[in-house]
């Protein structure tokens, strides 16, 4: 009998096992384009471990229990990694779980799953249909595989012995060999990815997505506390930072006022002469920077808005997987209000939608300190008691629980702009909502413009007219309301112009438009057969080079080659409008100084004018400056590692709010 109870067992340990690897063969395959090699021996090992913690848990139960628990793991697995697949393929990263907390948010966007479902991501519900079969025809069998209840009092500690031994020698595999031999004062290991997470991307390709999983909880529950050292070594990141030097830029806008617009999904194939004429001319009396990157972090609207207002990375230890939340009641040296406040400069900040998703009003009114905040309930664009999600009526009788009233740019800025150009000296930030996706016939001002945009396609020279051409029908439809969004942005920008100029303000103004993310409503297969303004040939990292320019009537158009991002934001316009603030307290640098910017990506890949490092091709690194070898190269990336730690520890402690206490 207790033979017999062995073999099943081990036979239920075996079929978790196999599960478990064939999941992650499968999301190998299905997300990070990856199959078998050295790395896999070791996920092998983890497996084994879950697969006996699972079995753990099984031999408690009767058989009827044990056989519902093993279908929940089984569905809780099939979930997880499905789940990891579709957003990765969606969102170009992997989710924390402290985003559960907010899944009902994303509901609202639950349209993007089809569009990037793929074949292959079939093979994921396969163990669970194979595990419906095996309880139909066990119905018809003598034995009972699930009888495997301890009948004895040590049992239990031999397998849980079992499945910490199995861990101890999986973590054992990984290696501590330094990323680099060239001297460094910190030099990163796969053990120090296995402790801190610096990268979702790479921990789930060196150790698994379980793995991952285990780490993401185990930070969650027992996150790091070593403040003392810590301090000291924030201290001296601050202490080593270079001093910002006057530069041919310092002080080009001093003393005008400036409207800063943040383009909802305003991608590069946004712009056209004909499609967004306003935006197009403007280019011609402006600094455009052709190699600007929003990278896409874990909220990628919010945390856009975080980089620029703050120059911090967002952290994906942040309450909710929300930084702007986490960060609401920390201490910022510098917020790009503020420095423009210290220069008498009346500061206004504006969205055309509501605050259900993110608390913008708090963040923007007291962490970053407006002096005014107005969203689009407060500037009359929705009803007093809008909620998303709450059904609206319409002759097309929408009534999906998730329908948004996405209202107009172009109303946002007749709503707003009397109130700003009544101050003698303004910064006034727009966030936009037009240009947000679903690309299609939900979207309300999207079908308003979309005649209007359809006659631009068929009579006029519009740029990508020949790979629109090239595009299966479907993909064409959604191009099509991509722009008629953006066409509506286009006429805000108009509308901003013609107002600033009849109130004799333009000339005095300075207009900075800059994209918050890449247009992820669309699949990166599509941008890639549509778009001919990205390199994506030599890297998929490309695909968040999006459009920024600064504008000014008596500019002329300059082109700006260096490499940016969204964290060097704030720094380079108060270099632009020489404008006091501390830049060795921040992680941004100004463009036009001679510090080489870096746009630190998600997964810690990274971009520089000089080489990249590309973990979506098997951490490729390529070269634009053949005079860079690859111990710089992997240096760089040490020091990019320890900047995102640094911005991770100071924000999750309120660094900065701490030393202030103690110095009272």
């Amino acid at each position: 009998m207790l033979k017999i109870k062995s073999y099943k067992t081990f036979g239920i340990f075996l079929s978790l096992f196999g599960i478990i690897i064939f999941f992650e063969i499968v999301f190998r395959a299905a997300a990070l384009g990856r199959g078998l090699n050295v790395d896999f021996l070791r996920i092998t090992l983890f497996s084994f471990t879950y697969a006996a913690f699972f079995t753990f848990l099984l031999r408690f139960f009767k058989p009827r229990m044990a056989k519902v628990l093993y279908l929940v793991i089984l569905i809780a697995l099939n979930a997880l990694y499905f789940s990891q697949t579709v957003y990765y393929l969606v969102m170009n990263n992997f989710y924390s779980l402290t985003v559960l907390r907010r899944v009902g948010h994303g509901f609202s966007f639950f349209e993007r799953v089809f569009m990037n479902l793929e074949p292959v991501q079939i093979l994921f519900f396969l163990p669970l249909i194979g595990f419906i079969v095996f309880l139909t025809l066990q119905k018809h069998l003598e034995t009972e595989w699930f009888d495997i209840r301890y009948d004895r009092l040590f049992v239990p500690f031999y397998v849980l012995g079992l499945a910490a031994l199995l861990m101890f020698v999986s973590i054992q595999t990984i290696s501590s060999r330094p990323i680099t031999e060239e001297q460094c004062d910190y030099n990163y290991t796969d053990n120090d990815l296995y402790d801190i997470l610096y990268s979702p991307r790479l921990s789930i390709d060196r150790f698994g997505l379980m793995t991952y999983v285990n780490i993401n909880i185990r930070n969650i529950l027992n996150p790091p506390k070593e403040e003392e050292r810590m301090d000291d070594l924030v201290r001296r990141f601050i202490d080593n930072q270079n001093d910002h030097e006057a530069n041919d830029y310092t002080g080009m806008f001093e003393d005008k006022n400036f409207i800063f617009i943040l383009a909802e999904s305003l991608d590069t194939f946004a712009i056209d002469p004909y499609l967004t004429p306003n935006l197009y001319e403007m280019l011609d009396s402006s600094l455009v920077f052709n190699n600007f990157y929003a990278p896409p972090y874990y909220s990628y609207t919010a945390d856009t808005e975080f980089m620029m207002h703050t120059s911090y990375y967002p952290t994906p230890d942040a309450e909710r997987n929300l930084t702007m939340q986490a960060a609401l009641d920390n201490h910022f040296p510098n917020t790009l209000p503020r420095i423009f406040q210290n220069h008498d400069y009346y500061t206004l900040a504006h969205h055309n939608y509501s605050d259900y998703f993110y608390p913008r009003g708090d963040f923007h009114l007291n962490t970053t300190g407006y002096d005014e905040y107005h969203h689009g309930i407060d500037l009359g664009l929705l009803p007093d008691d809008f909620v998303p999600g709450s059904p609206r009526d319409s002759e097309n009788d929408r009534t999906n629980e998730f329908d948004h009233p996405w209202p107009s740019d172009k109303d946002m800025m007749k709503a707003a702009l009397p109130n700003v150009l009544e101050h003698e000296r303004f910064f006034s930030y727009f966030l936009t909502v037009s240009g947000h996706l679903p690309y299609d016939d939900s979207h309300p001002i999207a079908l308003q413009n979309l005649e209007t945009v359809e006659e631009i396609f068929e009579t006029k020279d519009v740029r990508f007219k020949e790979n629109y051409e090239a595009l299966p029908e479907n993909l064409q439809q959604s191009f099509l309301y991509f722009h008629a969004a953006h066409y509506e942005f286009d006429l805000a920008l108009g509308y901003t112009l013609d107002k600033l100029e009849e109130e004799n303000r333009l000339d005095d103004t300075v207009i900075m438009v800059a994209s918050d993310h890449f247009a992820y409503g669309l699949t990166q297969n599509a941008v890639s057969m549509y778009d001919m303004d990205k390199d994506l040939e030599e890297t998929m990292l490309n695909m968040h080079n999006m459009p920024m320019f600064i504008y000014n009537p008596s500019l002329e158009r300059t082109d700006i080659d260096i490499t940016l991002s969204s964290v060097d934001i704030m720094p380079t316009l108060a270099n632009l409008f020489n404008l006091e603030m501390d830049y060795s307290t921040i992680m941004g640098k100004d463009v036009f100084s001679p510090q080489k910017n870096s746009v630190l990506f998600v997964n810690s890949d990274f971009m520089t004018d000089s080489f990249f490092l590309d973990f979506d091709r098997d951490g490729y690194l390529g070269f634009r400056d053949q005079g860079i070898s690859e111990d710089t190269a992997y240096a760089h990336y040490n020091r990019m590692i320890h900047r995102q730690q640094m911005s991770r520890y100071i924000l999750n402690t309120d660094y900065f709010g701490r030393m202030l206490e103690k110095d009272d």
